[in-house]
């Protein structure tokens, strides 16, 4: 019977190890538990593999796997320092160093670091190097070393003495589940940390504009700034450090709040209501104005009431303090317009000239719902610009059609002072250049009416192409009336001087024409399928 097979690995308390018994390694050495490295352990063969559960080979992980792996990337930090004698100095007698000791659990080294001071003349960063030190009290070899680390606590390693002042909120939590407790801060021990000379120099660099975090009246001296220029560090008058302005660029590059702007001159002699759109852009807060143009409005054409610059509340003082020269910088907080104060129904000032904004574009409406800080109702209000009067005036009636030329002639002479040939529509004529419709007429029956009248035939044309008509008389033997053209083709009007349509001629319809009256008593068969069509 042929045996199984042995694995190259096999699970010892759960954990994939290589099979190297052949080898004369001893196990025991490998593992945590000392008991794993007995030879029954390794009996997995090829057909045992796999049946080890997610489970078991889980908790029994967490139970004997190498703490390497247990304590990776996990490191407590703890705030410290020490004090460093100064002795050619008339303002101090000692300096206050604060470090950063990180201790990794992982491996058990630790190492301490000095954070960066900006301007400080100091080297600075990597105080002792991660590794395995002794200190004076306590030798690298024993277990827990980081119960040394004791807040409000000291030691000494390499001949200097650091105090230990705080504690992460990692750090905190990982020695609660241990059980061991770090003390709060003592008062006495955080007074330490702090020495009059540092807190001296520090409000000096408030004062200075070192800290943009508050507003001391000035955002940068004017002596920093010509210092930082003529070091090659140009920076623009009036603005924010250049961090401050690189951030805001980069977040509100190609975003323009757009509104439309009215300058009312109604009230003064020959005034108007002239129409401008003002772009605020986002990303150096900078304001553009346009005029809007219109056609036949008489006005030269002058794209830009203000070019693209940052836009001064009272440009008056802007115009006459220290800023222009480059030597001062404005000491007010607000000294441009900002998007807060561009509001729908609010008035603006450019220099001199009052605009009201009177509406914006549906990309500020969202801007401003999205950012409702930015304005006091959360949004930007409805349209409320200049509408002005609509003036209905009088139309005066044409003079009566007097009879010579067509009416549409005549009607040109009242319209324009040199009178123009009326137009046709051309449209209209093609499509109904063969259209002609034809009813049976007589005259209309009157007390009035001759009897030798009652007899007589006529055919009434109309002529779709142009709304004229014609009447033609039909032969009626031994009468004595001679047949033929009654009314020549012509836009004959009606007795109220309206034209004939469509609509007018019928079965049974009267009309009157040059004093005529006919009864239509009958049409056509294509007159009737063309009436019947529309």
């Amino acid at each position: 019977m042929a045996q199984p097979k042995k694995a190259g690995f096999a699970y010892v308390n759960g954990i994939r190890m290589n099979n190297i018994e052949d080898k004369g390694v001893d196990l025991a050495m490998c593992l945590t538990d000392r008991s794993a490295g007995s030879s029954a352990s390794w009996g997995t063969t090829s057909r045992g593999i796999g049946s080890v559960s997610a489970r078991d080979a889980r908790e029994s992980y967490h139970a004997t796997a190498p703490i390497y792996l247990t304590q990776s990337n996990k490191v407590l930090r703890f705030f410290g320092m020490y004090k460093e004698a100064v002795n050619e100095s008339n303002e101090e007698t000692y300096r206050v160093r604060k470090v950063l000791v990180n201790y990794y659990l992982a491996d058990n080294t630790w190492e301490i670091q000095e954070p960066k001071q900006a301007n400080s003349g100091i080297p600075q960063g990597m105080f002792l190097k991660r590794g395995i030190w002794d200190t004076d009290e306590v030798p690298s070899h024993v277990q827990d070393f980081w119960r040394v680390f004791r807040v409000n606590g000291a030691f000494a390693v390499h001949s200097r003495r650091f105090i230990i002042y705080g504690a992460d909120d990692f750090t905190k939590q990982y020695c609660e589940s241990r059980g061991y407790a770090l003390e709060e801060p003592n008062p006495d021990v955080v007074a330490l940390t702090q020495d009059s000379y540092t807190d001296a120099r520090l409000e000096i660099s408030r004062k200075c504009g070192g800290d943009t975090s508050r507003n001391f009246g000035k955002k940068n001296s004017a002596l920093k700034s010509f210092m930082e220029a003529s070091l090659g560090n140009a920076m623009q008058r009036g603005s924010n450090t250049r961090s401050e302005r690189k951030a805001q660029f980069l977040v509100n590059e190609g975003k323009v709040l757009r509104f439309f702007c009215e300058f009312n001159d109604t009230d003064s002699l020959y005034g108007d209501v002239m129409k401008y759109t003002l772009n605020y852009f986002l990303a150096d807060d900078t304001v553009e104005i346009k005029e809007e143009r219109r056609a036949n409005s008489g006005r030269d054409p002058f794209p830009l009431l203000l070019k693209r610059q940052k836009l001064p509340h009272n440009w008056m003082a802007e115009g006459v303090n220290d800023r222009d020269r480059g030597v001062e910088e404005d000491c007010e907080g607000q000294v441009y317009v900002t998007p807060d104060e561009v509001q729908v129904g609010d008035f603006l000032t450019v220099y001199g000239r009052l605009l009201k904004i009177v509406d914006c574009d549906d990309f500020t409406r969202s801007w401003y719902k999205a950012n409702p800080h930015m304005h006091p109702s959360g949004e930007q209000g409805a349209f409320c610009g200049y509408v002005p009067a609509v003036r209905q005036l009088p139309k005066q009636k044409p003079a009566p059609y007097s009879g010579y030329g067509t009416y549409e002639d005549s009607l040109g002479s009242c319209t324009h002072l040199i009178p123009k040939v009326p137009k046709k529509d051309f449209h209209k004529f093609m499509k109904n250049s063969s259209n002609v419709l034809r009813f049976k007429a007589r005259y209309a029956r009157s007390a009035s009416l001759r009897n030798e009248h009652q007899a007589r035939m006529f055919i009434i044309s109309y002529f779709m192409a142009d709304d004229t008509l014609s009447v033609f008389e039909s032969t009626q033997r031994n009468s004595g009336i001679m047949a033929g053209k009654f009314l020549e083709r012509g836009p004959h009007l009606k007795p109220d001087g309206g034209k004939f349509a469509i609509s007018d001629l019928f079965v049974g319809a009267t009309i009157t024409l040059n004093s005529s009256s006919f009864e239509i008593i009958g049409q056509d068969e294509f007159t009737t399928n063309k009436l019947s069509a529309r």
